[in-house]
């Protein structure tokens, strides 16, 4: 966890902005998806798996692998889910091997569907989809890792961040906003619309960093944190209140950028 002292006089947030599409979020760690899907960065592997033990096909698979095909089966038994972070297969048998298919049709190696005896060896943390996977087909062996995001450029992120409410820098604020924003607002059109929130909602006068979340993944592929914030919030009457926020930070090309809040009180 990381903890940030008290900030001064900060203008009020971007709420109603921002909260777009990102509704699993504030579910991500509590109940494990039905299909978790996890991604190799480095080799572009993609890996799908039903680790719901109740669904009707439980353990079923498909691992997609670039230029090549896609192979899929049912696990069954030999999937066990040990807990929300920890599911294990150790699968021998039959795979269907397909054609890759975009939007162009169908690409890669496989032109034609077949049936491979494949060995499938992956523990995945269904909470956080990151894991590790091993497919053998023959002497063909595909191996995917997926990581845990790098946290590396998160905290710089959010001392600006902070800095620029403490301010009122919108032009800086406006440089950590997640990429919808900044295609659907030029820098004085966001300046604008938070001189607005300031007036209509008045303005935050403190606001502390309590903690930082693990790092997760969704389904889709879109890596973020939840950063919870202590505010107090002065109205426009004089009112003051106080409130806690959970802030999301997505990782997109080029960097952590703020995405979405949501209140917890």
């Amino acid at each position: 966890m990381a903890k940030a002292g008290s900030l001064g006089r900060i203008s009020a947030i971007v709420l109603a902005l921002v909260v777009v599409g990102f509704a699993s979020a504030s579910d991500a760690g509590t109940t494990p998806p039905h299909i978790v899907t996890i991604y190799d960065d480095h080799n572009g592997l993609q890996l799908s798996l039903q680790v719901e033990p109740l669904a009707a096909r439980p353990g079923y698979f498909r691992l997609r692998i670039p230029h090549y095909g896609v192979y899929e089966a049912t696990a069954g038994s030999a999937m066990r889910v040990e807990s929300a972070t920890s599911v294990v297969v150790h699968f021998s048998g039959a795979a269907l091997l397909s054609p890759l298919v975009t939007l162009g049709g169908a690409s890669g190696t496989v032109t034609t569907p077949s049936t491979a005896t494949v060995e499938l060896q992956a523990q995945i943390d269904s909470a956080h989809h990151t894991g590790e996977a091993t497919l053998r087909d023959g002497q063909s062996r595909y191996h995917l890792v997926a990581s845990a995001a790098d946290p590396g450029g998160l905290l710089p992120v959010l001392r600006t961040f902070e800095r620029a409410y403490a301010s009122e820098d919108w032009a800086t604020l406006y440089t950590t906003m997640n990429s919808d924003v900044r295609d659907a607002y030029t820098p004085a059109a966001f300046a604008a619309l938070m001189s607005d929130q300031v007036a209509a909602k008045g303005t935050v006068v403190d606001m502390r960093r309590l903690s930082i979340a693990d790092i997760t993944a969704d389904d889709s592929g879109a890596t973020y944190v939840a950063v919870t914030y202590a505010l107090q919030v002065r109205d426009p009457t004089g009112t003051l209140s106080a409130r806690q926020y959970a802030f999301y930070f997505i990782e997109q090309v080029g960097g952590w950028t703020f995405w979405a809040s949501k209140p917890q009180s």
